[in-house]
Formats: structure tokens, sequence, C-alpha cells
């Protein structure tokens, strides 16, 4: 192996300074996203970190192709929040999408999202109501067509 070059370690020493730079330019842009999911879903976090890290540590940045997943710690029970997205319902209480990263609107298809997922589940529990009435309704119309003996049979009182 050959001998180092006279600048060899100021490059490895500025390749780390900026690593470090973009991996905070990161970490910021990571935390504004959750404390805004946190503020808007009203789930109270401690802290957060990247899975793996050890004590006091934020450990190192986990991103894949789809979604930036965290461990946090929550003063209350965990709950979910859950808005549609993409055609699909996703909770971002701890992951959310990685192009939210490059994408200032996050906070605008966070609050879309959100009441579409409230629509969509306000519409099915109206289609849920429409169909037990409709149900009580059908069962109604059987029952009165039995006799007394036959409901008795049946274990239906009367």
């Amino acid at each position: 192996m050959s001998a180092l070059a006279h600048n060899d370690i100021d490059l490895w020493k500025k390749s780390k300074q900026e690593t470090k730079k973009l991996a905070d330019k990161i970490i910021n842009r990571i935390d504004e996203i959750i404390k805004y999911i946190h503020k808007i879903s009203k789930i109270k976090i401690y802290t957060w970190y990247f899975y793996g890290a050890g004590e006091g540590s934020i450990g190192e940045i986990k991103i894949n192709d789809t979604y930036v997943s965290v461990e946090k710690e929550f003063n209350n029970n965990r709950s979910e929040y859950l808005i549609s997205y993409k055609k699909s319902t996703i909770d971002i209480v701890e992951s959310f999408p990685v192009e939210w990263l490059y994408d200032d609107s996050y906070k605008k298809i966070i609050e879309d999202g959100r009441k579409s997922y409230l629509e969509k589940e306000k519409s099915k529990e109206l289609k849920r109501k429409e169909n037990n009435k409709n149900k009580e309704q059908k069962l109604k119309k059987v029952k009165s067509k039995l006799t007394k003996e036959e409901l008795r049979l049946l274990g239906i009182k009367i």
C-alpha cells in the first residue's frame, strides 16, 4: 500500500464535517415533521430516536425508499393518527412518507388526508347504521309473521 497524500487527512476531516452538516439538516427536517404531526394529532411525545439508538442518543439516520420510521416515547397511551394518502389509509404517528422530507406541502397533505379519512369513516358509520336499521326492520317484519310459540322456540323474547 502506498503512502497517503498530504491532503488525504484534511479531505477526510472535511468529508466528516460535511456529512455531519447534512445529517443535522436531515434530522432537523424529520424533527419539524414529527413535531407538526404531534401538534395536529394532539399526541404528546417525550422524545424520538431512530431504531437501535443507544441510551441518550438519537442514533443513526435510517430512511428507506418509502417511509421515515422512528421510535417515540409517549406521555400518554399510544394512539394512532390515520390519514388518507395516495388511495390508502396510513398511520403517521411512528412513520411518514419519505417524500415529505422534500415537500413543504406536507402540512396540507396531512390536513387534507385527515379530513378525507374522517369523511370516509363518517360515511362508513352512516352506511353501517343504515344497514343495522334495515336489518332491524327486516327482523321486525319476520317476527310479525311468526306465532308466539315459534318466537319462544327460537328464543326470542316476546
